[in-house]
């Protein structure tokens, strides 16, 4: 959190489904008290000049996995982009209605923490979205029945 509140960017091609998405993540946000500014782009080249504007205060980009542009870069070249980058140290979490023609390359993403999860538009990916920000990722690494010395 910078200046008091989040900076999100949200990297999505449809304008109707920016708005609504929009609308989602400020009610959780909003509900649980967390100031924040969305800043809608709707193309890949627009999202390499914003990111690369302002990365120091981003703190999380939502992004279309699918939206691509004319000079054949999409979600994935962006990702790929920001690991590789000063700005690897930016969430992202993926929304698109295409999420299961790219589940396998997603979830090797999630596995190289490149991404912090995925989701198709619909669900309960909003309320995740908060515990990003507030950084309430959880892992667990539970060991059972460890034997110290011979075994029996």
């Amino acid at each position: 959190m910078k200046n008091g509140y989040y900076q999100i960017l949200h990297v999505e091609d449809d304008e109707r489904l920016a708005s609504n998405y929009g609308h989602m993540v400020h009610d959780v946000l909003h509900g649980q008290g967390l100031l924040h500014e969305i800043t809608w782009v709707d193309a890949i080249d627009t999202a390499y000049r914003v990111i690369g504007e302002s990365w120091r205060e981003l703190d999380l980009i939502l992004l279309d996995i699918s939206l691509d542009d004319a000079n054949g870069r999409n979600g994935l070249s962006l990702v790929q982009m920001l690991r590789q980058s000063p700005w690897k140290s930016i969430p992202v979490f993926v929304v698109s209605a295409n999420v299961e023609v790219y589940k396998e390359t997603l979830d090797k993403l999630i596995k190289d923490q490149s991404i912090m999860g995925y989701s198709p538009p619909l669900g309960t990916w909003v309320d995740k979205l908060a515990d990003i920000l507030l950084g309430k990722e959880v892992n667990i690494l539970h060991l059972s029945d460890i034997h110290n010395g011979k075994f029996f």
